[in-house]
């Protein structure tokens, strides 16, 4: 389960920096993806160790680094949200009647 849930693309980590304008570029640059915020870093596509390294070899000092798991139903979502086997259409999920 926790393979599963890693690999979700929901999962991220949670980067606070004083320095995070010096950061974004190091990781983009090593193929993650980061979306920033005011108030933090949301970045994917890397494990939350490897963010610490290239901070520790630039000297950029880190307030927080959270690693935020997709929940098990989050996950199953996204892997089978294309997926459906019954679909409901108009005309079958209200019938009309005749009133008299």
């Amino acid at each position: 389960i926790e393979d599963f849930t890693r690999n979700s693309t929901s999962s991220h980590v949670r980067v606070v920096s004083p320095r995070s304008s010096d950061l974004v570029p190091l990781l983009r640059q090593a193929g993650a993806a980061v979306v920033e915020a005011p108030e933090a870093l949301t970045v994917t596509g890397v494990e939350s160790g490897w963010i610490g390294r290239i901070a520790a070899e630039h000297g950029i000092e880190l307030h927080e680094l959270t690693p935020r798991r997709a929940s098990l139903e989050a996950a199953f979502m996204e892997l089978t949200g294309d997926s459906v086997e019954y679909r409901a259409t108009a005309a079958s999920t209200l019938e009309t009647m005749e009133v008299r």
